[in-house]
């Protein structure tokens, strides 16, 4: 079975009601019936409301840093991992910094990578500054 590595800046397991994002649940849990899938969250999860179809592993809550050393701390779970059982494909969801840590994986390990972008990631309104093609740093 092929196996995949989903990287995720949170949407699982968590929210009002701990439900996620609905439609990334949903793709996840669909993809766990054909794929062995592992889902790296950069924030706590509650893993009782997430299902038993996939692997979550989450940063510890306690752990107040900036998002980058997050990323760091995933990336070691990520390499402990994927040099027990080797990944075949890597996906992100939002572009930062779940894409981009997906990307940089992908090149270092060369695993072919998708990253899908979801909301305001690909727009750009500068008249009401909404969407990260406004901002130069996003960009």
């Amino acid at each position: 079975m092929k196996r995949v590595a989903i990287i995720v800046n949170g949407g699982i397991g968590n929210g009002k009601f701990l439900q996620g994002v609905p439609s990334m649940v949903y793709l996840i849990e669909r993809l766990s019936h054909d794929f062995e899938i592992v889902v790296y969250s950069l924030i706590k999860t509650e893993i009782k409301e997430v299902s038993k179809n996939f692997k979550l592993k989450s940063i510890l809550a306690n752990i107040k840093s900036p998002g980058w050393f997050k990323a760091f701390l995933l990336l070691f779970l990520f390499l402990k991992d994927h040099m027990i059982k080797r990944y075949d494909l890597i996906h992100a969801f939002w572009a930062l910094p779940a894409g981009l840590l997906a990307v940089k994986l992908s090149k270092l390990f060369k695993i072919p990578c998708i990253v899908t972008l979801q909301g305001g990631e690909t727009a750009n309104l500068p008249e009401i500054n909404y969407g990260n093609i406004v901002n130069e740093k996003s960009r």
